[in-house]
């Protein structure tokens, strides 16, 4: 299923989900990904560093650990919703983002808190403010 991506109302590209509660699908990026490429990035570098998604690329001195750590929670401020075609936000428990080391390519992660149907439920969060960001409180440590 097709859907957009969303950083606090701003469309960062579009993915195809499989109809899954736990689903994987590569990013095609918009325009507006470039506004938390650097954030997404950073968070990315941590992860494979820590080992997360496997053998450790590299291992993380203890001089370094305090910065992977603000950058897992810069990127965890984000933002992020899965938005159906209609224009409906689509209830996830959570959508997180991760840029591949090598090509740069990036990958969608959601799990929705149920599983999507043909035609998505209507839910949705109120429009920003003008002038605001997609981006939280760097300081709060939450991802709604």
């Amino acid at each position: 299923m097709l859907f957009a991506v969303h950083c606090g109302g701003v469309p960062i590209g579009t993915v195809d989900l499989p109809v899954a509660s736990l689903c994987a699908g590569r990013l095609v990026r918009s325009g507006g990904y470039e506004t938390i490429a650097s954030r997404v990035r950073a968070a990315s570098a941590a992860l494979f560093a820590f080992g997360v998604y496997g053998p450790r690329i590299s291992a993380v001195p203890d001089e370094n650990r305090s910065r992977a750590r603000a950058a897992l929670y810069s990127a965890a401020a984000l933002r992020l919703e899965l938005v159906a075609f209609t224009g409906h936000s689509i209830p996830a428990t959570f959508v997180n983002l991760v840029e591949a080391p090598l090509d740069r390519q990036v990958v969608v992660i959601a799990r929705f808190r149920d599983e999507p149907a043909g035609s998505p439920a209507v839910v949705g969060k109120p429009p920003l403010a003008p002038g605001a960001s997609c981006l939280q409180d760097e300081g709060s440590g939450s991802n709604p």
